[in-house]
């Protein structure tokens, strides 16, 4: 049964080990982004912990001199590399910098010696605690013992109501100390007719004294540990706690990536996206584009929106270079209604494709074979203003290439959605809503125009 006992109770120790890592890599992951490389020394780290407070514990139930000298030895060289590892490796992370690591340091150990104080005063309170119980169980035997022996002593004497009421009130005495029970009584009683009985029971009265004090003293240890572990698990859920709310305040500021910042020097629209990088990189919202979209109705989908700009397309952010997919997903979205082929969802697919060509860009096969999966007829434009003009007479969506104009400095993709009442181009920019908001002259398209695709959608 002991056995069993220990075995539960190691197993429960595991399991909250267990749970409070699982919980941490959970915080730490979605507070600061930490990924599975992070995670092996911090997983050492947590395991220094756990044996840092094992030895600790160790230290406090050896008795003997040397070993607790050991003990605590161990325990303090364990603090001291979990305070170092922590240190770099938060500061490895970008968490901490130098004054930060301070501040970090100082309330590291300011929390150690505030857990040794409160386990110093805990221990403390607990051998006083375990003393008056001692006293109080000896002093219930020592009582019983007595008035057991007077009533044996009167018995040899042949004064048997008095040797018989004796032995009967140091019962009744016993039970008082030990929470009662009214049967010895009735033991108490045969023995008080034979001095040598009454004799005999005096020690079994001390003894069971002495067991309802052992008793006492097991269920105030049981209700102690029943106290220890759920101040562990308080504790466990403050530590990690501090970790996710002291990462967020003292973390040193988020540098925004240089490709962010060369493309808001060109594209001055796109000024408030990248300066807001440092906030909300990390936000990951939501994608739903269904407030914008209207079946026949092209929408306009600007690639450095914060719901998918920051997000990793070909290597870069798809707020760089992800013209291509966002193009495709206003065709797709505006012909057939549906609002799954969001910007994101739509530069996924071509990345699994492998659509997208390092150096280059998005492959023009996304325009044609990419349009097809998603149920769109796609057929190439002749570049020439006529043709334009004549496709988009038809009701017809065109994505046009683009080459270094009026719309990049490199390369671009942008939508054709249709005529105004001047016969001039309507077009969706998904790099510029300035662009977007104008109306252009088909001949002037046509001479930065690189390669063009139409679209119908056939339910």
């Amino acid at each position: 049964m002991r056995m069993m006992k220990r075995l539960l109770r190691a197993a429960g120790l595991l399991g909250l080990a267990a749970a409070l890592w699982l919980a941490m890599l959970w915080l730490l992951s979605w507070e600061h982004g930490m990924t599975a490389e992070d995670a092996a020394p911090l997983t050492a780290l947590y395991l220094c912990a756990w044996g840092m407070a094992l030895a600790f514990r160790r230290q406090g139930r050896s008795r003997r001199r040397g070993a607790r000298i050991a003990w605590g030895l161990a325990g303090t060289a364990l603090s001291v590399v979990l305070w170092l590892g922590l240190t770099l490796a938060l500061g490895a992370a970008g968490v901490l910098d130098e004054k930060s690591a301070l501040l970090f340091s100082g309330l590291f150990w300011a929390a150690w010696g505030a857990f040794f104080v409160i386990r110093r005063t805990v221990r403390l309170r607990r051998a006083d605690s375990g003393d008056a119980v001692a006293r109080r169980t000896a002093a219930c035997g020592a009582d019983e013992g007595s008035s057991a022996g007077r009533s044996a002593q009167s018995g040899t004497r042949g004064e048997s109501p008095a040797h018989g009421s004796g032995a009967v009130d140091a019962v009744r005495r016993e039970g008082a100390c030990s929470a009662g029970d009214e049967t010895r009584l009735d033991e108490a009683r045969p023995a008080a007719a034979d001095g040598e009985g009454a004799r005999g029971q005096s020690s079994d009265f001390s003894g069971m004294g002495r067991s309802a004090g052992v008793r006492r003293v097991r269920h105030m240890g049981g209700a102690r540990r029943v106290r220890r572990t759920a101040a562990c698990c308080a504790a466990g859920a403050l530590l990690i706690a501090a970790l996710a709310a002291g990462g967020r305040y003292v973390a040193r500021p988020v540098e925004i990536p240089e490709a962010l910042e060369a493309f808001a020097e060109k594209y001055p629209e796109a000024a408030d996206f990248v300066n807001d990088y440092p906030a909300h990189y990390r936000d990951h919202p939501s994608k739903d584009v269904s407030g914008e979209v209207k079946k026949g109705v092209v929408p306009l989908f600007i690639q450095w929106d914060e719901r998918w700009g920051y997000e990793d397309y070909g290597g870069n952010y798809l707020a760089v270079n992800g013209c291509g997919p966002t193009c495709l997903s206003m065709v797709v979205c505006g012909l057939t209604g549906e609002t799954d082929a969001n910007p994101y969802a739509v530069a996924c697919y071509s990345e699994e494709q492998g659509y997208y060509t390092p150096g280059s860009g998005t492959s023009w096969a996304l325009m044609t074979r990419g349009a097809a999966h998603y149920g769109l007829d796609a057929a190439r434009v002749d570049v020439s203003a006529d043709a334009i003009t004549g496709a988009l007479a038809q009701g017809r969506v065109i994505i046009a290439s683009m080459k270094p104009g009026d719309f990049t400095y490199t390369g671009h993709f942008i939508v054709l959605t249709g005529l105004d009442g001047d016969g001039r181009v309507r077009v969706n920019d998904s790099n510029s809503r300035i662009n977007s908001a104008k109306s252009w002259d088909a001949q002037t398209l046509v001479d930065q125009m690189k390669g063009a695709w139409s679209y119908s959608y056939n339910e």
